[in-house]
Parts: structure tokens; sequence; C-alpha cells
């Protein structure tokens, strides 16, 4: 089941950001469906949140939908996501979107941001191998990484969104750190974009 966050709300837990220390609190979702975990309406935001798949192994990686979904003025601050196939998607932005410290390992594609239209900021976003295996002992990292070289798409995957600005992101792992489409839109319109 996904979870709808509704206009004006923001889901909030508690986070202890990139200076996360082993064993130090922190609020963690558990995502046993292959759905989106969490669907943001416009105008509202996800926050301070882990999310981890229990079922997903090295050796039996699983599809699933991305695990954030959203389209305008949505806000992604301080999430964690330990083991997610696809990260972030947002579609249709006509309204400032804004990620702000995301980070994890992504097996697959770790964010897509489509057809947008006005200034989206993109910042303090680290997809890394290494964070499943800093949180599960038993995965080891060389595991997932060859996974990844071998099946993932790219870290940033983008096309026809004007205004966005990339800014302190590494997508270590994919086969494309970040990859620039053809733009889909009716206008024509491409991505412009600053790094």
């Amino acid at each position: 089941t996904t979870l709808t966050v509704p206009s004006g709300v923001t889901l909030m837990g508690d986070h202890p950001g990139a200076d996360r220390t082993p064993g130090q609190a922190e609020t963690v979702l558990s995502v046993t469906t292959a759905q989106a975990a969490v669907r943001l309406s416009g105008s509202s935001g996800v926050e301070g949140l882990t999310f981890r798949y229990p079922d997903q192994r090295p050796t039996d990686i699983r599809e699933t939908d991305y695990t954030i979904v959203g389209r305008s003025a949505v806000t992604v601050r301080e999430v964690t996501l330990v083991n997610s196939y696809r990260g972030l998607s947002i579609e249709g932005a006509h309204g400032v979107v804004t990620v702000d410290g995301l980070r994890g390992t992504v097996l697959c594609q770790g964010i897509s941001l489509v057809f947008g239209a006005e200034v989206d900021v993109i910042e303090h976003v680290d997809f890394s191998p290494r964070y499943w295996s800093e949180r599960d002992p038993s995965v080891c990292e060389e595991d997932v990484r060859r996974w990844m070289r071998e099946r993932s798409t790219s870290g940033y995957y983008t096309w026809g969104c004007e205004g966005t600005m990339v800014r302190d992101a590494a997508f270590d792992g994919f086969r494309h750190g970040m990859y620039f489409d053809h733009t889909q839109r009716p206008d024509h319109a491409d991505t412009y974009a600053q790094f």
C-alpha cells in the first residue's frame, strides 16, 4: 500500500542526517510493497525518514516502483534510502521541487526528474553501494557494486526540465552518473540546468 501525503502536509520523522553514527535513533519505514512507498501530493513533503526494504537481498534483487513519487512543489529533505530499487521520481513539476539531503543505496535508478518548469533545487545527494553494507553487515559492498555496474541505469535521469540547479551530488556505482534524455515535451523545451 502506498502512503499518500496530502497537500500542505510534511511527513516527518527523526533523522540524524549525514552525521549519523551507528546505533543512533532514527525513524525507519520498512517497505514490503513493490508499489511506491510514498506519494507526495502538490505542496507536500517528506523529511527525516529512512526507507528500508527488508526482503531485498544482494543475491535476489527485486524490482519495485520508486520509493518516493511526486509532482509539483514537493520537498524531500534528510531522507535515506537503504536499499531501494528506484529512489525518487518527480514528473510534471510545475512548482519548485526541493531535494536537500537524499542519500543511500539505490540499485537501479536514483532520481528521475522530468517535464518541469520552475527552479528545482537538487542538493546534498549521495548515492553509493556503501550505505546498504554499512547498515547490514551481511551485505558485501562489492557484490552490490557489481550488480549496479551490470544492471543499473543512472543516478540522475532528466528530460524537459527548465531551470534545475544541481549542487553537491554524487552518484557512485551507477552505469551512468547523470543521463540527459531527449525531451518528450509537446513544446520541445529541453533541459536547462546549472551544476
